[in-house]
């Protein structure tokens, strides 16, 4: 839906909540994932978001270049300001800096 650009509210929160709920099993790659598809489209599920950014902290070590500037540019579109988070994405990315490709 998101690389689409659809923004159906009742299928998001659904999958928002289930997600949610199944936070630690998603990798970093899934973690990632997860909150680009919601910066995407603009839907700010606040508890997914939450939960995104503590378990991302937990799994930070595991996240290459691209997951780091998927997870920082999703809070940063919507607008949510997390200090934590983004000092954890800080720090990795600082460590990886030779890890990442221009674009």
């Amino acid at each position: 839906f998101a690389k689409l650009g659809v923004c159906h509210g009742p299928l998001l929160g659904a999958i928002a909540h289930a997600a949610t709920a199944r936070i630690t099993e998603l990798s970093a790659l899934s973690l990632s994932r997860t909150a680009w598809a919601f910066a995407t489209v603009l839907l700010e599920a606040g508890p997914l978001m939450h939960a995104v950014s503590r378990e991302s902290r937990v799994k930070i070590c595991d996240f290459t270049p691209q997951n780091l500037s998927l997870t920082a540019w999703s809070y940063a579109r919507l607008a949510v300001c997390d200090e934590a988070l983004l000092a954890s994405i800080s720090g990795a990315a600082i460590g990886a800096l030779g890890a990442f490709k221009s674009q």
